[in-house]
């Protein structure tokens, strides 16, 4: 996400980039990223060459200078599937694309125009045909009605009208600082699976969940913040890569835990592999075993916990808090009461 989020307009990862130039978040991991013949990333934020000129027209918005910086693998793709590439609007998504095209970086998911036909990408890595397919389980801005039957179609049938010998399926799905997936998210994993995916990539709750090993695929529910700026605690600064070697049968794969800096630059503090267990202590209980109810409740407790914590921040930082950040929350706040009075 190399624009600035609600919380930090003013102070977060764009106006970093805007200072010091598109390079600066990528300084400790560009080293290990060169090395991949395949760089995938979610990329949360539109690029655009506007910067906005009031606080709505300014949120997640990277600026142009940006996509180069993102060229950091032999080949790389960029997911365009998430609740937040729409933030500005198709037109702004097209632009976004245009800015990726001109740099050399494919990209995969929403189309400016509604239609499914730039959800899926195929390309030839290391020998092998490789294709990705990205998709969104999150509203957008515009709300609309998510209809996972409908996804898991879609994902399937690109199975079958674009054929690979790895078949990569991007998600952005589950719930915010959540540790673990939802029992319908390994669900339709495990489905997912054993109808022909090799590589699932999850995203979106901005904290880290397990890697699970199943009939020889990979399935990673989330890898946490890699460039964000949420800093209110060390689950939100935590991330990793996930280092694979692809091939039908993925058997060699490793994780680079990644913690971001004071200047939102991710910087790398270990790399050990680990099959389906949480990443943090006293988390190794809590997964696959969980009903519906159960998470739910877990849920509500840890929605609760950083919701406190972003606050504190907030409170903590208050003179460094733009007045572009206070009116986003206040107008926020104003639209969430009037849904509930409606």
């Amino acid at each position: 996400m190399l624009g600035d989020s609600s919380h930090f307009l003013g102070r977060g990862v764009g106006t970093a980039v805007r200072a010091h130039g598109a390079d600066f978040p990528f300084i400790h991991v560009r080293d290990l990223l060169s090395r991949a013949d395949l760089f995938f990333f979610n990329l949360e934020s539109p690029i655009s060459s506007n910067d906005g000129v009031h606080y709505q027209t300014k949120l997640y918005r990277a600026p142009a200078n940006a996509s180069p910086s993102l060229k950091l693998g032999a080949v790389n793709i960029a997911s365009l599937a998430n609740n937040h590439i729409l933030q500005h609007g198709p037109s702004l998504l097209q632009e976004t694309r245009c800015h990726l095209e001109k740099a050399g970086i494919a990209g995969a998911g929403f189309s400016p125009d509604g239609g499914d036909d730039l959800r899926s990408t195929r390309l030839m890595v290391g020998g092998f045909t490789v294709s990705i397919h990205c998709e969104s389980l999150i509203k957008d801005c515009n709300g609309e009605a998510i209809e996972y039957s409908k996804i898991e179609d879609r994902i399937v049938r690109s199975f079958s009208t674009m054929p690979a010998d790895v078949r990569i399926v991007s998600l952005h799905w589950g719930d915010e600082f959540m540790p673990v997936p939802a029992p319908f998210q390994q669900q339709l994993a495990h489905r997912l699976v054993e109808r022909g995916a090799n590589l699932i990539l999850g995203h979106h709750p901005h904290v880290l969940q397990p890697v699970e090993e199943y009939k020889g695929a990979l399935i990673a529910y989330s890898l946490g913040n890699f460039i964000f700026d949420q800093r209110w605690g060390p689950e939100v600064e935590t991330g990793a890569i996930l280092d694979v070697v692809l091939s039908p049968k993925i058997q060699e794969w490793k994780v680079h835990y990644t913690k971001i800096n004071h200047d939102y630059q991710p910087e790398l503090f270990a790399s050990i592999k680990s099959g389906f267990q949480a990443f943090s202590d006293g988390l190794s209980q809590v997964g696959s075993g969980l009903t519906d109810t159960q998470y739910q409740s877990l849920r509500s407790n840890y929605s609760r916990r950083f919701r406190l914590q972003m606050k504190w921040e907030l409170l903590r930082h208050f003179w460094n808090v733009s007045m572009d950040t206070w009116l986003c929350l206040l107008s926020n706040r104003w639209r969430a009461i009037r849904g509930q009075r409606r």
